[in-house]
């Protein structure tokens, strides 16, 4: 063998090598959250890269990461790193072999016509893959950090007059994790201060793939500031990172967690006890990993009284007791998909019921459900038309009985940064 091929297949192998270090050291950086902090969203945005980049390795050793994952998958992950550069240069290879062949026959046979029809389909194949590029890192890198606001007015048969006008700041699907950094969750939560509202709801999944993710995933709602404070349920995210350490790391901070219990909110704050003019907050556990008891989420709360109830997973509205009034459902979970095309619409949701409660404000068999696109991401790092969002939800009082077909009004935020959702 040639010297200078000897020589080609050495850099070649180093190359690879050196690559599938950089992608390992990322990752383990990333999963394990220990990016210094000045460099936190430079490293999310690198395992973004990373992640798609080794997607083809982790596919061919038949291992992805899936949300929820118990463990740290190290062992997948660094192999993935390693083996997904030489995979690719191997398919590279093979490719650039195809079109060569292709190449030397058309170059036999090459008449005027046919050598301008190959300039225009060379064109459109280059055009087509510049544009795959842009959206591709659009919807990775771009999109994923369009926090926006979106302002819903929610009619409340005989709400209280004194709660007429109530605002409540709802975010929920907040991950922080390998996705998403404690910096990006501090502009979010000062994004919701800002709003200046009464009280504060969480929907679930805090944290992302590993226990790690806990203490800061949890401990970030510490910072909300509203007039009476904040109220949370769990998620299926917090069952799969631990769900005794989370309950824990919410002992810490002022939030009210209600998993199968509930508060009342008067106009002068949060009391245990129900009173004549108030309103019933209760919280189901999460669907898929721990009880759902709405007995438990509307105790000691008259008929008379309005009752809205947190639960992580719209899906819970399909359970709700007949007869039992509930008059919002405030829930999470799917993200609005992540993902939806024109005309298509949204290809996967986590949910037994298609898209019906994909996003935006829904009805459920018994009540109206709003469900939060949440803010952060899952699975996949990607959103496409799908911006992550915080939601503000103004009540209004209403003498009539709310019909199930009533629809209440979704309106465009005040913030220039903000739009109206669909």
């Amino acid at each position: 063998m040639p010297m200078s091929t000897r020589r080609t297949i050495a850099l070649t192998i180093s190359a690879l090598l050196l690559i599938g270090a950089a992608c390992a050291v990322v990752g383990v950086l990333s999963e394990l959250l220990l990016w210094p902090r000045p460099l936190a969203n430079a490293g999310q945005l690198l395992y973004r890269a990373v992640f798609w980049f080794t997607l083809p390795g982790r596919l061919v050793i038949g291992r992805s990461f899936p949300a929820g994952s118990k463990g740290l998958p190290m062992g997948p992950l660094i192999v993935s790193a390693f083996a997904t550069p030489p995979l690719l240069f191997a398919v590279l290879a093979g490719v650039q072999r195809a079109f060569a062949y292709l190449r030397r026959q058309r170059t036999r046979k090459r008449a005027s016509g046919l050598a301008r029809r190959d300039f225009l389909g060379q064109g459109a194949a280059g055009l087509l893959i510049v544009s795959g590029g842009a959206l591709g890192g659009y919807t990775t890198f771009v999109e994923p950090g369009r926090l926006r606001v979106v302002h819903y007015d929610v009619p409340i048969t005989r709400l209280p007059p004194e709660l007429d006008g109530f605002r409540i700041v709802h975010l929920s699907d907040t991950h922080h994790g390998p996705y998403i950094t404690l910096p990006y969750l501090e502009g979010a939560v000062a994004r919701a201060n800002a709003l200046e509202a009464d009280l504060a709801v969480l929907t679930g999944d805090y944290v992302h793939r590993t226990p790690r993710s806990i203490p800061d995933g949890i401990g970030i709602f510490r910072k909300l500031e509203t007039r009476l404070g904040t109220v949370a349920v769990t998620g299926n995210h917090e069952f799969w990172e631990g769900i005794d350490t989370c309950r824990a790391a919410f002992a810490e901070t002022p939030v009210h967690l209600i998993d199968n219990a509930r508060v009342f909110l008067t106009r002068d704050g949060i009391t245990q006890s129900p009173e004549a003019r108030a309103l019933c907050m209760g919280g189901v556990g999460d669907l898929w990993e721990d009880e759902v008891r709405f007995d438990k989420a509307t105790a000691d709360a008259p008929e008379s009284m309005p009752r809205l109830v947190l639960a992580h997973n719209p899906d819970t509205a399909e359970h709700v007791p007949p007869r039992l009034r509930v008059d919002l459902m405030l829930c999470g979970h799917t993200h609005g998909g992540q993902v939806c095309f024109p005309r298509i619409g949204t290809p996967s949701v986590p949910s037994r019921y298609g898209s019906k409660y994909a996003g935006g404000l829904c009805q459920g068999p018994q009540c109206r459900v709003l469900v939060s696109r949440g803010v952060g991401m899952a699975i996949l790092p990607v959103r496409f038309r799908v911006r992550p969002e915080i939601g503000l939800i103004t009540l209004r009082r209403t003498q009539q009985a709310i019909a199930r077909d009533m629809p209440c009004r979704v309106i465009a935020a005040p913030d220039p940064r903000a739009e109206e959702s669909a």
